[in-house]
This record gives structure tokens, C-alpha cells and sequence, in this order.
């Protein structure tokens, strides 16, 4: 706990105006000078001495919910005590919560009167805009009582944080990264590569990575497209995940940029495997270099990707995941220019989809020419074999894996 109390310009200019006054009245022996010289000096001590015990006594205990998601409005209740019998007024409560959120501005109530010997409790409101998780220690209670000569504030440190989660869409259905066929006896699907049971879930546009053996012939007629079955996997064993972290940080604003989106989709698939009793497991970097498969249960894996920053080396053009290449299942990325390094992956891997958030509509690149490239590498891996989901800024994120149907 630590008080201060620092002046104002208003205070500075009255004690240098006493000062000249005095000096004056010495010089020119003028007695009302002297008089109102005193009077002014004297005016900014009360001044002082009353700010700095106007908050003094106070106590001050907060408790909130720990953990939200983006967008919540998060309450907090605040229990001020003030342990002298001289009341306190003119209190301002500063919150290091009002930090994240989307004014940036720690402030919190105003209390324009506080009783002696009493407490009351303070419910105020924040609506958390940043995803992460954030220290929220310091709390400080501020005054400018009485005549606002002199600013007090009672710095008070409360160890505690707050966990913002991504958002997380509601994601109806995931269709199986794998070609597969229907089995005529018993109406699934059977896959041989993984023996596992499907259901039929929409049809899309044939790419060159799916064969001919999917194809819906009846539909190609009707809309003269080659159209191709998907089938969704009712197996439990779930998502192997990795998210490329290379564009964090360097398109968009900090709380809106394609990273988020890519938090907030690996959210909505996590909830989509804990719906469908399905493993969820996301690949992380180790400081060693070796990447390594963790499994988490749904809360902690929401958990993890809050935390989330920019500690993973992103899947560049020499980017080695070693012997769990073959288990990665979704891979989220926003970098067109690892696009090698993708064809790599599913040549080795050909159950592998790709998630990519075109971060061309997030913000300004640094020169014109860098867009232009950013683009013209996009449409590249867009238009390759690859399979390829793309998402743009606005999109609706619970519809990305929704089959195209006519």
C-alpha cells in the first residue's frame, strides 16, 4: 500500500503568488499583503493536510469473476471501509481491469461521499475487448478534495488476474479430412485408412486432392460443377491442431487481427470434439526446438489458447515437425508465404485441411507492394490442390466448415 500526494498547477501558482505577495508587503512595508500572503499560504496547507487524510483511512476489498470470454461485460464489487470517524468525499476508484478494455481507461466509479466509521459497497463494470490472460494487481483509490490543489491517490496492490478466452463460434459441423465411401449395408461410412464410422454431411466443389471416387454425378449434372461428397467423422479420436503464430502482431490492431481469428476458430472446433466426446490436442514448440502433441481437456485447452501469444516458431520453408507431421489434422495460418512448406505437409499428411484467415483486409501493410505479393500468394495456395478453408475478416466463423451446396 502506498500513498502520495502530488500539487496541481493551481497550487503552485497560489504558493509562488503568496510568496510574491510577501516579499512585496517586506520590501514596501504594505501590511494587507502580509495578511493575504498568510491567508493564501495557509489555505494550501489545510488543502494539503485535508487530501492526504481524505483517503488515508480508507480499505478497500474487490471481488470478480476470474475468468471470461471476449466481449463479456464482467461486474465488480468493491467493499470501501473507512476506518476514521472524519467521512471521506470525492473518491475515485482506478481499476488496472479498465486497462483491457476497449477505452483503455482505468476508471471506475465516483463515491461522492463516504461516512465515518463505515463501509459501503461499489458495483461497477467492465467489458473485457483483449484476449488474454492479464495481471490486474494494482488498484488505486484517488482524490481532489477539497478544492482540487492537491491530487492524493492510496495505490493498493491486489494480487489477482483475469482470464479472457477467445471467442468461441458455434461450430454445427466438421466434415472428415479424409475420402471415404458409403458402406451399402449398413448406411455409414467406413473409412479404410482409419476404420472409423461416418455420416454424410453436404457435398462441395471437387479439388485435384479428392479422386473421382466421391464424386456426386447426379449434382455435377444439375449444376455443371464437379461436385464431391463429405462425409463427418462420428469417431472420438479427435483434432491435432497447430496454429502458425508468424503474422501475430504485425497486421491489424492489437485486440483485431488475424491471430484472433485464428484463437477464436480453434475455440469453436474445441468446443465442437468436447460436444461430440472427440480429443482435442494442439502442438506446441518446446524451447528445445522439438514440437510436441499436448493434450488438454476443453477448459484447459480454452486456457491455453488465451495465454496464447508468439512463442511458437511458425512452419517457415525449413520448418521441421519431425514424426508428428503425419497426426496434424488442422493447421491455422494466415502466412501465404509458407506455402512450400504446406504443400510439404500434405503431401505427407493428406488428411490435413488448412485454415486460412486472408489477413489482407486486417490492416495496412507496410508497403503497397508487400500487399500485392501477399495477395498474389494467397490466390496461389487458394487455387492449389491443397485443402484449403478460407476465411476473411467478417466472415461468419461458425459457417467455415459448412459444406457448399447449390
Amino acid at each position: 500500500m502506498e500513498l502520495f500526494i502530488s500539487r496541481r498547477i493551481l497550487s503552485a501558482f497560489l504558493l509562488f503568488f503568496a510568496i510574491f505577495l510577501y516579499i512585496t508587503s517586506a520590501n514596501n512595508n504594505i501590511g494587507w499583503f502580509a495578511f493575504i500572503s498568510a491567508f493564501i499560504i495557509g489555505f494550501l496547507v489545510v488543502s494539503f493536510i485535508v487530501s492526504k487524510t481524505n483517503i488515508s483511512f480508507l480499505k478497500i476489498k474487490r471481488h470478480f469473476r476470474q475468468t471470461c470470454s471476449k466481449g463479456d461485460t464482467i461486474t465488480v464489487n468493491a467493499e470501501i471501509t473507512n476506518t476514521s470517524p472524519i467521512p471521506s468525499f470525492l473518491v475515485l476508484i482506478r481499476d488496472a481491469i479498465g486497462k483491457y478494455t476497449k477505452n483503455k481507461l482505468p476508471g471506475g466509479p465516483f463515491i461522492p461521499f463516504i461516512k465515518g466509521n463505515s463501509s459501503i459497497n461499489i458495483p461497477y463494470s467492465f467489458t473485457m475487448q483483449k484476449r488474454g490472460v492479464f495481471k490486474v494487481e494494482e488498484l488505486q483509490l484517488q482524490s481532489y478534495f477539497p478544492f482540487g490543489l492537491f491530487f492524493s491517490a492510496k495505490k493498493i496492490k491486489k494480487d489477482s488476474e483475469i482470464t479472457v478466452l477467445p471467442l468461441v463460434p458455434y461450430i454445427k459441423t466438421v466434415p472428415c479430412f479424409y475420402n471415404s465411401e458409403r458402406n451399402t449395408d449398413t448406411g455409414l461410412v467406413k473409412d479404410n485408412r482409419f476404420r472409423q464410422n461416418s455420416d454424410f454431411c453436404g457435398l462441395r466443389e471437387h479439388v485435384a486432392a479428392d479422386g473421382m471416387r466421391l464424386v456426386d454425378w447426379k449434382k455435377t449434372a444439375t449444376t455443371g460443377k464437379l461436385m464431391v461428397k463429405l462425409f463427418e467423422s462420428k469417431s472420438n479420436s479427435g483434432f491435432v491442431v497447430y496454429i502458425d503464430e508468424s503474422i501475430y502482431g504485425t497486421i491489424g490492431t492489437e485486440d483485431e487481427n488475424p491471430f484472433e481469428y485464428m484463437l477464436s476458430l480453434a475455440a469453436g472446433l474445441g468446443n465442437y470434439a468436447s460436444k461430440n466426446t472427440m480429443k482435442i490436442e494442439i502442438i506446441e514448440k518446446l524451447p528445445d526446438g522439438n514440437a510436441v502433441i499436448k493434450n488438454y481437456n476443453y477448459r484447459t485447452y480454452l486456457q491455453k489458447l488465451a495465454e496464447k501469444t508468439c512463442a511458437n516458431t511458425p512452419p517457415g520453408d525449413n520448418y521441421d515437425f519431425g514424426e508428428i507431421k503425419s497426426q496434424l489434422k488442422v493447421l491455422f495460418t494466415a502466412d501465404p508465404f509458407t506455402y512450400n512448406a504446406l504443400s510439404g505437409l500434405t503431401r505427407e499428411n493428406p488428411e490435413l485441411i488448412i485454415i486460412f484467415i486472408d489477413a489482407s483486409g486486417f490492416g495496412k501493410f507496410k508497403r503497397k507492394k508487400d500487399k500485392q505479393e501477399y495477395i498474389a500468394r494467397t490466390n496461389e495456395l487458394i487455387n492449389s490442390s491443397l485443402r484449403v478453408y478460407l476465411v476473411r475478416k467478417g466472415d461468419d466463423l461458425g459457417a467455415v466448415f459448412s459444406p457448399k451446396t447449390s
